[in-house]
Parts: C-alpha cells; sequence; structure tokens
C-alpha cells in the first residue's frame, strides 16, 4: 500500500448530536488530512472525509481514498482511536 496512517488526532464534540468528533490524520509523517468527521446514525458510527457545499446544495468531497483498501485502513484506525479516546463502543455501519 505504501501509506501508513502516522498521527491520528481527535476532537471530540461535546453537543451530543450525530457529529461526534472532528479529526486529523497525518499520512507516512508527509501529509495531514483535517476536518475528517465521525457520525453516528442508528447507533452505528461512519467516517465522513472532508467536504465542501457545493452551488446547488449538495455535497463534494475535497479529499477521499482511491481505493476500497485504503478506505478500510483510514476508518479502522480513525474509528479504534476514536473509541479508545470518547469511551464509546463503536458499531461500524457497512456501505
Amino acid at each position: 500500500m505504501g501509506i501508513e496512517v502516522t498521527r491520528v488526532t481527535i476532537g471530540l464534540t461535546p453537543d451530543g448530536g450525530r457529529l461526534k468528533a472532528l479529526v486529523t490524520v497525518t499520512l507516512s509523517d508527509a501529509l495531514v488530512i483535517r476536518d475528517i468527521k465521525v457520525i453516528e446514525s442508528g447507533g452505528k458510527h461512519f467516517v465522513s472525509m472532508p467536504s465542501r457545499k457545493m452551488n446547488d446544495g449538495s455535497y463534494q468531497a475535497t479529499v477521499y481514498p482511491l481505493n476500497r483498501e485504503v478506505k478500510i485502513m483510514l476508518e479502522a484506525v480513525i474509528l479504534a482511536e476514536f473509541e479508545k479516546i470518547s469511551g464509546e463502543r463503536v458499531v461500524r455501519r457497512e456501505r
């Protein structure tokens, strides 16, 4: 794969809503991705990559993995760190 997560910083959100955390990830000590979201919906958790709102009201990802292997690796690392920091039991949502 050639990419490894070298740092994960979790910022828990205090409001108790669907947005559980904002995450910053460093990849291979060379690239930082900010504003990754941990979201809970229907009792399950998932990771949402950074996006921006378009003029038509839709959202477009600004950073995203190009293959399933990297996506699964990022989600696993982020959700494991979120579970450790938050103390919440994480149930992954399958997509």
